[in-house]
């Protein structure tokens, strides 16, 4: 967290800016008392930029680029435009010019409609062929902010969403909570009622077909996202009664996987789940054997020792065998 006043109200500036935030969730973030926030906030105040918004009881404050803000609004308005404008011949007729206008404006400021994801000129992020979002894609950016808008404002949301595993689609009514970059996929996180009570679930962003507004607000829960990760290795979220976390030790044989050991990120993850290199060129890890970790487990079994589990071991010799006999 940061010590000097400067690096906290620096800090509250860039989560104000990422969205409307309550004084409890600066409290949170900032891990600071309320009367340090409140300080800041009437601070920050002066800036322009700074807004306050109420929402029944609630407060809520937000910081944004005020030349931005003005390009917005009249974004958005000749968008109510367009869309209110027609009906009749003749007033499609009468239209027509001032839509031509408003579609030339719109396409000249482009760069001004809100967007989530700021990308710098010289910073190319290629999330290779397996990449299930598309951030180019229009539909797929109006459907990020009409969901980040929805967890901005605790707004419950109906999706429609098709299932991977038995492309069976389905209507759902969810409490929105989180959009989670995981590796090269999109989710959403949310709060779904099922069987009486309510469970947390991801959903694949680019399997949701359609996002509606409910005008049913929600209380927000205080919980982690990271805590869904706790104990995964990549994307795979292991479901924890079946795959318990499993103490395993790993010791690199060459050079080049003893360099991996030390550049995957983790001793980023949740302590918990994490534990730290014991000696060198070993690494031991408290995690779940999903099927992505096997799959990069075994991807590079000519470099890399497994001393424990014995189960994990034996199940790689299978895996080495089945694959000569297949060669053969």
């Amino acid at each position: 967290m940061p010590t000097s006043t400067y690096d906290k109200y620096t800090s509250l500036k860039g989560f104000l800016s990422s969205g409307l935030r309550s004084i409890d969730d600066c409290v949170l973030h900032m891990d600071q008392n309320k009367r340090t926030i409140y300080r800041a906030i009437n601070v920050l105040k002066k800036e322009p930029g700074f807004r306050t918004i109420r929402k029944g009881k609630n407060v809520l404050f937000t910081m944004e680029d005020s030349s931005v803000s003005e390009k917005n609004n009249i974004v958005y308005q000749l968008e109510k435009i367009i869309k209110k404008s027609g009906g009749s011949p003749a007033e499609e007729r009468l239209m027509a010019p001032l839509r031509r206008i408003v579609n030339s404006i719109l396409e000249k400021n482009e760069n001004a409609l809100p967007d989530s994801y700021s990308f710098h000129d010289d910073f190319i992020i290629d999330l290779g062929p397996t990449a299930d979002c598309n951030f180019n894609n229009d539909l797929f950016k109006r459907k990020c902010e009409k969901c980040l808008q929805a967890i901005q404002n605790h707004q419950k949301i109906r999706i429609q969403y098709t299932h991977t595993n038995n492309s069976v689609t389905e209507t759902i009514l969810v409490k929105p909570y989180k959009l989670i970059m995981r590796i090269d996929t999109l989710y959403l996180w949310a709060a779904q009622e099922k069987n009486g009570s309510e469970a947390m679930f991801l959903y694949v962003f680019n399997q949701i077909n359609k996002i509606q507004y409910l005008s049913e607000t929600f209380e927000p829960i205080k919980e982690n996202p990271k805590n869904l990760y706790r104990y995964a290795f990549a994307k795979w979220m292991p479901n924890l009664e079946k795959d318990p976390p499993t103490k395993i030790v790993l010791e690199a044989t060459k050079e080049w996987s003893a360099q991996i050991f030390k550049r995957f990120n983790f001793q980023k993850q949740n302590a918990e789940a994490i534990i730290t290199p014991t000696q060198k060129n070993r690494l031991e890890l408290n995690i779940s054997i999903t099927p992505d970790f096997k799959s990069w487990l075994f991807g590079m079994l000519d470099s890399v020792k497994i001393i424990k589990p014995l189960s994990l071991k034996k199940e790689a010799l299978k895996y080495l065998q089945d694959s000569i006999n297949e060669l053969k």
